[in-house]
């Protein structure tokens, strides 16, 4: 007999042995009740089931199960009969799923195309999901800011050295840690970094890896930060330190380019559907408090910015983010399942949220679709992760 949380045990009703073949029943005291309560009988926790839900989740073929994609849908639909098939009950607004659209990424725009150009000279780059649309190219020199990030704040970090010299400008930014140690890691982001950009009057923004692959994650959650973007790698990075008079290392942070460059962005959001898998397993009453046990489906597909490489183009097969995580959910809901309802005091809400990764955009969309009642009728949150 395997022991489940005390919270979630304790919160449920006890029932009787179904027969004397079952396991002896656990008892669990209740807190701050001072006497036992009455025995509460679960199916075990089977080994062999969860490593099941999880070589399926894991599995080459649902490529990493990034929101929106055919795996995205398998992984929703399985779930879904795994719920069904233990019991619970559809909670979500078509059956067990509750439908949302993500964006993921960008595109350029069909018949258009980007441009980093300085002179004659075309400077290989890749889009990035942070880019404002442009309708026309934006002109202007160019201006090696260093890392770019700017931790306090304006005329922080390499801006310091840069001045005034951003504004009006197109700012290119090494993407690379800054000799402080003590820079928060939400200001080295790129986003955070053609904020800065924005924030000291740059006109357009250029992340530089100058070692780097010549293609950018360019999926997961897209944002118009109001500021046209791209990126170089090794690539288009001799034409990059030619254009900024470098024969080779970086330039000096300050230094700007003879020649205009001409930057261009038209590029526009892709959206995508994704969904959350919504089981209830009622209790005795109808208007009881609420239990919520989650565990977020998505992982990262085949690499993106938030990879831990994010410049691999690989399966990231997540089996501990969060296979793991809902597999032990899908178990603990046909344990749970086993008690007769009018002996649950609780009702459970087992939900695999979708698009965590890119936000944690799945569980927002359950919470501001929550009735009200029911918003007030929860008690307690179990997340599995």
């Amino acid at each position: 007999m395997r022991i489940l949380p005390l919270a979630l045990v304790a919160a449920l009703a006890a029932c009787a042995p179904k027969s004397a073949t079952q396991p002896a029943p656990t008892r669990v005291e209740a807190p701050g009740a001072g006497t036992a309560s009455p025995a509460i009988e679960f199916e075990p926790i089977a080994p062999a089931r969860l490593s099941g839900h999880v070589r399926f989740l894991a599995d080459d073929a649902q490529e990493g199960r990034a929101p929106g994609t055919a795996a995205d849908l398998r992984v929703r639909e399985y779930v879904a009969e795994q719920m069904a098939a233990v019991g619970l009950e559809p909670g979500g607004d078509a059956g067990f799923v509750q439908a949302f659209q993500v964006t993921d990424g960008v595109r350029v725009v069909e018949g258009q195309e980007t441009r980093l150009k300085v002179g004659k000279r075309e400077i290989k780059h890749a889009v990035v999901p942070f880019s404002a649309a442009t309708d026309a190219p934006v002109e202007a020199r160019l201006v090696f800011v260093g890392t770019g990030v700017a931790p306090e704040g304006a005329g922080s970090g390499d801006y310091a050295r840069v001045g005034e010299a951003a504004r009006g400008k197109i700012a290119v930014a090494l993407d690379a840690e800054p000799d402080n140690p003590h820079v928060p890691p939400h200001a080295l982001r790129p986003q955070a970094r053609a904020l800065a950009a924005k924030d000291h009057g740059a006109v357009g923004f250029i992340l530089w890896d100058p070692a780097g692959p010549d293609d950018f994650p360019n999926s997961g959650r897209a944002e118009d930060l109001g500021i046209p973007a791209l990126y170089v790698g090794r690539g288009g990075t001799p034409e990059l330190r030619r254009a900024l008079g470098a024969r080779k290392g970086t330039p000096t942070v300050g230094k700007t380019s003879r020649r205009p460059a001409r930057l261009h962005t038209p590029v526009e959001r892709v959206t995508r559907e994704t969904a959350n898998v919504i089981g209830v397993l009622p209790g005795a009453s109808a208007r009881g408090p609420v239990i919520v046990v989650g565990a977020h489906m998505d992982h990262l597909g085949w690499g993106r910015s938030g990879s831990l490489a994010p410049g691999a183009r690989a399966i990231h097969n997540g089996a501990d983010d969060n296979a793991s995580g809902v597999a032990l959910m899908l178990e603990l809901a046909r344990t749970l399942a086993a008690v007769p309802r009018e002996q649950r005091r609780t009702e459970v809400r087992f939900v695999a949220f979708g698009a965590e990764e890119m936000g944690l955009l799945g569980s927002r969309h359950y919470v501001e679709h929550l009735d009200p009642s029911a918003r007030e009728r929860v008690v307690a949150m179990i997340n599995f992760d």
